[in-house]
C-alpha cells in the first residue's frame, strides 16, 4: 500500500508534466506547466470525482483505475503534440448526476475533443475547471466516458 506523498507515475508532454501522487486512500494528480499548476480535486461537495487506487505506467502512457461504492473508474493519460489526452470511463449501477473531473489552479486549461462517443462540457469559473458528461444521461446501469485534453 502506498504512503501519503508516494509518486505513482509521471509523464512529460511539451511544456506539461503530470504526476500522480498517493493521498490518503487514492491517487490524485497535478499538472505543472511553466506558468502554473492544476490540481485534480477529490471529495468535492457538489461533484463526484474519480477514485483511482491502482496505477500502471507503460512508457509514456499512464493507466489508473479504482472503485468507490457502485462506481468503477478507469482512465488512460497519453501525451500528444497538443497536450495530455485523458480517456476516462465510469461504470455505475446508480444515477450518475454530478460525476465529473474538477481541477483548480492555472497555467494549463482543459479543452473538449471532437469525439461523438464521449461528448463533454468544460466549465471554467475563476481557477476552477469542471469537466462533465454532456447530458442528458441515460438510466443506469451505464458507462460514462469523458475524453478531454489538458493544454499548456
Amino acid at each position: 500500500m502506498p504512503k501519503d506523498g508516494d509518486i505513482g507515475g509521471t509523464i512529460r508532454c511539451g511544456g506539461l508534466q503530470i504526476t500522480f501522487i498517493w493521498q490518503a486512500d487514492r491517487y490524485t494528480h497535478q499538472i505543472v506547466s511553466s506558468t502554473g499548476c492544476l490540481r485534480a480535486l477529490a471529495d468535492e461537495a457538489d461533484a463526484e470525482t474519480p477514485v483511482y487506487t491502482d496505477l500502471h505506467q507503460q512508457g509514456e502512457l499512464l493507466f489508473v483505475s479504482g472503485m468507490s461504492g457502485d462506481r468503477h473508474w478507469s482512465a488512460s493519460v497519453e501525451p500528444t503534440a497538443a497536450g495530455l489526452v485523458f480517456d476516462l470511463a465510469c461504470r455505475t449501477k446508480s444515477a450518475a448526476d454530478g460525476i465529473g473531473v474538477i481541477y483548480r489552479g492555472n497555467g494549463a486549461r482543459a479543452v473538449t475533443l471532437a469525439d461523438d462517443r464521449a461528448p463533454v462540457t468544460v466549465e471554467t469559473v475563476g481557477e476552477r475547471q469542471t469537466i462533465s458528461p454532456l447530458g442528458p444521461l441515460p438510466a443506469p446501469p451505464l458507462t460514462l466516458r469523458l475524453r478531454y485534453q489538458i493544454s499548456a
